[in-house]
């Protein structure tokens, strides 16, 4: 078995602290401005903008600073795991068997652009981002991913291992 977690870069406890501060500060603002405008136009329903505010924020925080994604290579197959923290949710499991290539992301969005596209991947990890074509229910699929160049070569030694006994 063979595992790799992608996460972004970790934030300083300082800087956790002042992103919560500011956080708490831009929801009271909101929260005042929501207040000014019911009191100046009547509107009594004001107050959705600040939990809707409140509630982007949170999604932000999660997406671009909390959330790892993790590969794992077992039993000829390929699991691909989306981490809040210390919960996992399945994204996909791909049967080595049904992959079909793998490649440079913008290399294989070229060649396959009408494929319907699955990221497990982080923007702010500086790793190299792949693409894997694959069979799935659907039809073909690319998944964009930053494997290890170790997982890479387990993954084509695998692949091709299971090819040769499928001969």
């Amino acid at each position: 078995m063979l595992q790799q977690v992608v996460k972004g870069k970790p934030i300083s406890p300082l800087a956790g602290f002042f992103m919560s501060i500011g956080i708490v500060v831009m929801i009271y603002i909101a929260g005042g401005i929501s207040e000014l405008i019911r009191v100046r136009t009547g509107f009594q329903n004001s107050w959705i903008a600040v939990w809707l505010l409140a509630a982007a924020l949170c999604i932000l925080l999660m997406r671009f600073k909390l959330m790892q994604f993790r590969y794992t290579l077992h039993d000829g197959m390929l699991y691909i795991e989306r981490l809040y923290g210390r919960r996992g949710r399945m994204l996909c499991r791909i049967a080595l068997s049904d992959m079909r290539g793998i490649g440079p992301e913008e290399a294989m969005r070229a060649a396959h652009p009408s494929l319907k596209t699955d990221i497990a991947a982080l923007k702010s990890v500086s790793a190299p981002r792949f693409a894997l074509r694959h069979r799935a229910s659907g039809g073909e699929r690319l998944l964009i991913f930053q494997p290890s160049e170790e997982l890479c070569t387990a993954i084509d030694e695998r692949r091709n291992g299971a090819a040769t006994a499928a001969d």
